[in-house]
This record gives C-alpha cells, sequence and structure tokens, in this order.
C-alpha cells in the first residue's frame, strides 16, 4: 500500500509539473485519456491454506488458476524530445475473472488501482515503441467457507508494446504486461455451538501473477 501511494504521490507531481511545460517535442505530446480492452490469464506459483484445527489445509496452487476479460480507463500525460518519449499514467479497471471451486469457496479479482511510468521511442512521427514499469492495487474478493473476505494486494507491473496514431489526436495500443502479487489473508471462523464460542482461524497465502494482453484506444486532449 505504501508503494502505491508513493507512485501515485510521483505521478500528481508529474502531472502538475507538466502544466508549466509548454514546449512540445511531438504534436502528440501533452495530456490523453483511453479506455481498454484486455484479456488476463492468472497463475498460482503457491497457494496454501493453514488452520490449527479440522479445517483441510491445501498446496494445490493449481485451484485458482484462471482466466477471463478485463476493462479500463486511464489518464496521463507525455512529453517528448528527439526520439525520445516519456509518459506517466493512472488507470482504474475491473477484472471479470472469477474462479468457483464449490458453493462455498471462490475467488474474485475486482477493482484495480495502478500507476505506471512509460518510456518510448518514436520509430517514426505516427509508431511509438513503449515499456511499462510501475505498481498496481488489485481487489480480491475470497468467499471460503460460505464466508466473505475482501482484500486488496499491491504488486509490480511491467512490459511493453506499440502504440500507432491515426492522427496526432486518435490512436491505437497493444501490449502486453505481467503482475506479481503476495497475497496474505488471515480469517477467524466463529462455532456458536458451542459455550462458550470458540474461534478458529485460518491463514492464506499465495503468490500469483497475471499476464495481460491489453488494446487500449486513445485521444489526446
Amino acid at each position: 500500500m505504501k508503494l502505491f501511494i508513493k507512485l501515485s504521490g510521483l505521478l500528481i507531481s508529474t502531472f502538475l509539473f507538466a502544466q508549466v511545460v509548454s514546449a512540445q517535442g511531438h504534436p502528440a505530446d501533452g495530456f490523453y485519456m483511453g479506455v481498454d480492452g484486455s484479456y488476463d490469464i492468472t497463475r498460482f506459483s503457491h497457494y496454501t491454506v493453514e488452520s490449527l484445527t479440522d479445517r483441510e489445509p491445501t498446496d494445490d496452487k493449481t485451484i485458482y488458476n484462471d482466466e477471463g476479460p478485463g476493462a479500463g480507463v486511464f489518464i496521463g500525460f507525455r512529453q517528448s524530445q528527439g526520439r525520445f518519449s516519456f509518459a506517466a499514467e493512472g488507470r482504474y479497471g475491473y477484472s471479470f475473472i472469477k474462479n468457483t471451486i464449490s458453493a462455498t469457496s471462490e475467488l474474485k479479482q475486482t477493482n484495480e488501482f495502478s500507476g505506471s511510468l512509460l518510456p518510448g521511442y518514436w520509430v517514426s512521427n505516427s509508431f511509438l515503441v513503449f515499456g511499462r514499469l510501475g505498481f498496481t492495487q488489485q481487489m480480491t474478493r475470497n468467499l471460503f467457507d460460505g464466508i466473505t473476505n475482501d482484500h486488496s494486494d499491491t504488486g509490480i507491473v511491467f512490459g511493453g508494446g506499440i502504440q500507432l496514431f491515426a492522427t496526432d489526436r486518435i490512436s491505437l495500443r497493444g501490449e502486453y504486461n505481467r503482475s506479481t502479487f503476495n497475497h496474505q489473508m488471515t480469517q477467524v471462523f466463529e462455532d456458536t455451538t458451542t459455550t462458550p464460542s470458540t474461534f478458529e482461524q485460518v491463514d492464506f497465502t499465495n503468490n500469483f501473477r497475471r499476464d495481460r494482453f491489453q488494446v487500449s484506444l486513445i485521444s489526446k486532449f
């Protein structure tokens, strides 16, 4: 979470600085906004559920592997110098991935907030190659034994792609990026059949990655 706050501050500083920059190195420089659609593939490299009592622990790292669509909106600022370009972006997205194990066990990915820095190189005036490096905060909803727990994980996002400009204001972007997460969560269950009530703690630990293939439609302000 602290890393995400720091990156958000960096993006805000970049946007404020951009307001006093008057010279443009490329006609497409300046503020822009866009919408995107993606196909996401989530793979777990490690997953455990540990309990001190009768709930069965598992190390099946594949149970939540899944894939599905996602969508988002973003805003950014670009500045170029010669053939080199640099941009900063903030994005809100939503994932439609929902992996149902049983009627009482499910993992769903929902809201996402991210910030990225995008260095790039102008191959021509209408063709940009770029990289992406940033942080993302992914919200997950974990249903376990009939109890729902919302949680957020901050991860690193990196990747790259190409951007084609139909005009100085309208462009289409295609990219691949990967995000990595280390998810830890604790859930407490109350057994009211005993007097007094007894409590059981279940600890979740998992590491997973998300591979994203994304296309975006972008318009300069």
